[in-house]
């Protein structure tokens, strides 16, 4: 199950933003807003970006993630 409010905690604390993370994944930034806001499915492509933009460890992803 996806942990929206994780995945927020996570971009605060790397000093980054909506954009800065969509920029990286190549999608807009509503795109992003809305895969997380809503529970939108994530691509493994996306969710490994996600784990190296913000640095998170392996388990770090699953916790969020699945």
């Amino acid at each position: 199950m996806f942990n929206e409010r994780l995945l927020r905690s996570y971009i605060v604390l790397k000093g980054l933003n909506y954009a800065k993370i969509a920029e990286k994944l190549g999608i807009h930034e509503a795109t992003l807003g809305h895969k997380i806001r809503d529970g939108g499915t994530f691509t493994r492509a996306e969710i490994f970006k996600i784990k190296t933009v913000l640095g998170l460890s392996i388990e770090e992803m699953v916790n969020i993630f699945f």
